[in-house]
């Protein structure tokens, strides 16, 4: 009679930032594409000496293809053992340098990543020039319309509390409910100078925090903003549409390079 041996499982919570232009989003695709958590389990299993399938990574959330990370967290179970601060330089020794850990902590196997979070939060990045800078254009999305900031603002504001964002939701995965708690929603200005403002132009984050969110309802809600900013949606539209009317999407989905998941609260 052969025993399998059973390797005793090690399991952490990491902190995980990283560029998303090279990658076809966090989730591991069936035909093989580069993606965020692919790479992470393969410097897993390289650092734990073991079959890829010995590994797993769940994240708070999925991010799609070119959408970038400051903070996103990943439970990580894997047969080894190992200090936190070693597994920390470790993978980002084995890691792309688009791809950092930034911090490492032990977890309790029933900690879950989706489940226990209190809220996330998303920035989307733009600026308003009539030429793009040629630095950050994976990193800002230039929108290059006359557009109403201060109508933009108000608007915003519209997002706040519980709404049904069913018109603000693209198929993809299947979900329970379409309706979602905003907490806070704010669209702000940023100033650059100097050396910087040939680099980085000075720009706009859309600053979104809620209980949860629907594949690619950021990137709706901000493509709605730019349709109110251009005065082809009225306010009173988007009151509508959180309500549960069906009205249809009302903003085009705004492109994936100007979205980050900034932070996830346990």
């Amino acid at each position: 009679m052969f025993w399998a041996l059973v390797l005793p499982l090690s399991t952490f919570k990491i902190k995980l930032a990283y560029k998303g232009t090279n990658y076809c989003g966090w989730q591991i695709q069936a035909q093989g594409e580069k993606t965020i958590q692919g790479a992470l389990n393969s410097a897993l299993a390289s650092i734990s000496k073991c079959n890829i399938s010995q590994v797993s990574t769940l994240a708070s959330g999925r991010t799609d293809s070119g959408v970038h990370s400051l903070g996103q967290i990943v439970k990580v179970t894997t047969p080894l053992e190992i200090s936190k601060e070693a597994l920390l330089r470790a993978l980002n020794s084995h890691l792309d340098s688009d791809i950092r850990v930034l911090e490492v902590e032990a977890a309790s196997e029933n900690f879950h990543p989706i489940r226990d979070s209190l809220w996330k939060e998303y920035i989307y990045v733009f600026s308003n020039l009539k030429q793009s800078a040629p630095f950050c254009s994976d990193m800002i999305h230039n929108h290059p319309s006359t557009i109403d900031i201060e109508l933009m603002h108000e608007a915003s504001k519209q997002f706040v509390g519980h709404h049904d964002f069913s018109n603000f939701y693209c198929v993809g995965s299947d979900v329970l409910t379409y309706e979602r708690t905003i907490y806070e929603c704010d669209l702000t200005f940023k100033q650059s100078d100097g050396f910087w403002q040939a680099v980085t132009p000075s720009y706009y984050n859309f600053r979104v925090r809620g209980n949860g969110f629907l594949k690619q309802m950021v990137r709706l809600m901000m493509g709605t903003l730019w349709a109110i900013g251009k005065g082809h949606v009225p306010i009173s539209k988007l009151q509508q549409s959180l309500s549960g009317l069906d009205t249809g999407k009302l903003g085009d989905v705004a492109p994936a390079c100007g979205l980050y998941l900034s932070k996830v609260k346990y």
